[in-house]
């Protein structure tokens, strides 16, 4: 069982995580802004769901291969920044995404926005980092089973980064009905969130570790 220093200091690393503005943030938000509250609630699923793909790697110690060999992270990054710079393209190009009265399935149906949060949570590298280089860094093996301590460690992190998201999600959720209302916003909505991801684009492309 992890110690209560540790769960208290990882807790906090976990806190700050959540609130920096990232891919995930942005893809729940948008989706949120863009379609209404339950979108935005499926994106993060997908997204919390994304996130626990490497938390089974995270438990077997591949944190060392993502460490020590520095092609692994970068086909990651590249990865990611090129799947972002899709959904940036998509967002500026799509219409009609805030029409949630008529269309809202039309565009991005609940399996597609759940498949796109795993996609944008797999393919983030900080999503990576923080489960297979941060994690163990808290699991003391003299306090048992180092699976079980990642495990916990895990799943701290996934109750509250959710919860954190969830806030924010319900947050943009509120405003969806003015964007049904105002065209001009639609529009301003789509170019906002494409400029959103294409800059996390950019940085992940050229950022290093």
């Amino acid at each position: 069982m992890v110690s209560i220093d540790a769960l208290f200091g990882f807790s906090l690393i976990a806190l700050g995580v959540a609130l920096t503005p990232g891919p995930n943030m942005v893809y729940a938000m948008s989706r949120s802004l863009i379609q209404g509250r339950t979108a935005g609630m499926i994106a993060l699923l997908g997204i919390l769901f994304g996130s626990l793909g490497y938390l089974v790697p995270a438990a077997f110690g591949v944190g060392v291969l993502l460490s020590n060999v520095p092609r692994v992270y970068d086909m990651l990054r590249v990865s990611g920044a090129i799947y972002l710079g899709y959904l940036a393209w998509k967002a500026v190009h799509s219409t009609g995404w805030a029409n949630v009265d008529s269309r809202p399935l039309a565009r991005e149906g609940h399996a597609k926005l759940f498949r796109s949060g795993v996609l944008v949570s797999l393919l983030n590298p900080a999503t990576a980092l923080l489960y297979l280089t941060v994690i163990p860094k808290f699991v003391d093996p003299a306090r048992g089973s180092a699976l079980a301590q990642t495990l916990e460690l895990g799943m701290e992190y996934v109750v509250i980064n959710g919860s954190v998201k969830a806030i924010i999600v319900v947050l943009a959720g509120a405003l969806a009905r003015v964007v049904t209302r105002n065209p001009a916003f639609d529009k301003a909505q789509g170019w906002a969130t494409g400029i959103a991801l294409a800059v996390l684009a950019l940085n992940l492309g050229l950022d290093a570790r």
